[in-house]
């Protein structure tokens, strides 16, 4: 079936768990389509954000999600070099 669902959301944690849907491989990035609207200058602008197999995005649009993405990647940062560590 053609099934189609569209979402509007604010949650990173929505977007963050289909990320991670794909990297486990439950679901197929070439089947979510992430769109990222904005106004600029008085118009609307409205870019694809293109998901890898491993849930990562070809690019972060200034201001989307920022504050979990940095810190998920300093808190992995600093595990691996306590892990190297010792």
């Amino acid at each position: 079936p053609d099934l189609r669902i569209v979402v509007e959301t604010h949650s990173e944690y929505l977007v963050t768990r289909i990320r991670l849907r794909i990297a486990e491989l439950s679901i197929s990035p070439h089947r979510v389509s992430l769109l990222f609207v904005r106004r600029e200058g008085g118009t609307t602008q409205i870019r694809r954000l293109k998901l890898d197999k491993l849930g990562g995005l070809d690019e972060w649009p200034e201001g989307f999600f920022d504050a979990g993405e940095r810190d998920a990647v300093r808190l992995v940062r600093a595990v691996h070099a306590q892990l190297e560590s010792e």
